[in-house]
């Protein structure tokens, strides 16, 4: 068994563990031949570009912009992103 192909088993064999655990999303960064083998093994992969951490704001109401409003209130309320 080449390097490659232990890689691929050992990355199904994680997929078919975290399935049984009942784990339904997982975020890992993975190539693009892993994200190729993922695929054909039948599972769908997303990209997830980007989140945003933010921090809350002293005086809200002086704030022009509403987008740092929201992220303001949204901090407070403890979502992400």
């Amino acid at each position: 068994m080449k390097s490659k192909d232990y890689k691929q088993s050992k990355l199904k064999k994680q997929l078919i563990q975290k399935r049984k655990d009942g784990c339904k999303i997982l975020k890992w960064k993975l190539s693009q031949e892993q994200v190729e083998a993922i695929e054909n093994w039948g599972y769908r992969v997303e990209p997830y570009l980007y989140s945003v951490k933010t921090r809350t704001f002293y005086n809200v109401s002086k704030l022009n912009n509403t987008l740092l409003k929201d992220l303001h209130y949204m901090k407070k309320k403890r979502k992400r992103l």
